[in-house]
């Protein structure tokens, strides 16, 4: 489990980036951030519409995020269908507190918007909270 967290830890250094801000150039215009995350990866052009996407690699951690944080309902539906209870499996925790965790580094790192990190950081508290008594009361039954 630790490798877990040293692993997250140096990801989260290379992402974020160890240097001061940086401006670089995209088509013209000049963009400031900070390490490799903010760099453009794809543009979109919607049609009928007008609108111009920029994906950086902040926004698709944070499409990811919010894709893991939505889908683990789909696992509660499958568990309550599998099972007949309306208890939550373990995974659904994980999911939460990942999914949680990538959109919350987005509002961080990728957006900068206090809105955001308090929306998404509180339901983590929540999550992890649930997942280390979910995880207490599997190891008392294991003993039992």
């Amino acid at each position: 489990m630790r490798w877990l967290a040293v692993a997250a830890v140096v990801l989260l250094a290379l992402a974020v980036g160890l240097s001061g801000a940086e401006v670089y150039e995209h088509r013209g215009a000049l963009y400031e951030g900070r390490g490799h995350m903010h760099r453009v990866l794809l543009e979109i052009d919607l049609p009928f519409v007008s609108q111009h996407w920029m994906i950086t690699g902040w926004k698709l951690l944070g499409f990811v995020g919010a894709f893991c944080f939505a889908g683990r309902w789909l696992v509660q539906a499958w568990h309550r269908k599998k099972t007949g209870t309306a208890t939550m499996p373990t995974v659904f925790w994980i999911i939460s507190l990942a999914g949680a965790g990538m959109v919350t580094a987005y509002f961080v790192w990728g957006k900068n918007d206090s809105v955001g990190i308090i929306t998404n950081a509180l339901p983590a508290s929540v999550a992890l909270w649930n997942l280390v008594q979910d995880l207490r009361n599997k190891g008392k039954a294991q003993k039992a």
